[in-house]
C-alpha cells in the first residue's frame, strides 16, 4: 500500500501524465497501462486528496481557536458550555473529515493499481 500523502495531491490541474506517473511512483502507487480516461480519474482523485488536506488543515485551525476561546472565556469567568458543545461539533466533523480523506487516498491507491479504471 503506498503512500499518497502528499506529492501526488499537489500535481497542478494541468500536470501532464508523464508527472502523474513521476509523482505516483515516488509515492509508490503503480501504475499499469494507463489509459487517458484513467488519467484523468486519478487527477480528479489527486485534486480531490488536496482538497481533503487542505479542509484537514482549516478544521485543525477552527478547533485550535474554539479551544483558545474557551480559555479565554474560562479566564473571564463566563460559562463555556455552549463553547464545548460547538467544539464537540467541531471535533465530530473532523473525525469524518479524516475519515474522508482516507477513502479519497484508497481510491486514489486503487486507480493507481489498476490504471485509473478502477476494477482492482
Amino acid at each position: 500500500m503506498g503512500n499518497t500523502q502528499g506529492t501526488l495531491a499537489e500535481i497542478p490541474a494541468c500536470a501532464s501524465p508523464v508527472a502523474l506517473e513521476q509523482a505516483a511512483r515516488q509515492t509508490g502507487v503503480v501504475f499499469h497501462r494507463v489509459s487517458f480516461e484513467g488519467l484523468n480519474r486519478i487527477q480528479e482523485e489527486a485534486q480531490a486528496l488536496a482538497k481533503a488536506e487542505a479542509d484537514l488543515d482549516a478544521g485543525n485551525r477552527r478547533i485550535r481557536r474554539q479551544c483558545e476561546l474557551i480559555v479565554k472565556l474560562e479566564r473571564d469567568g463566563h460559562d463555556t458550555s455552549t463553547a464545548r458543545a460547538v467544539l464537540a461539533t467541531l471535533e465530530d466533523a473532523q473525525t469524518a473529515m479524516v475519515d474522508h480523506r482516507k477513502l479519497i487516498a484508497l481510491q486514489l491507491e486503487r486507480l493507481g493499481r489498476s490504471g485509473g479504471d478502477g476494477l482492482n
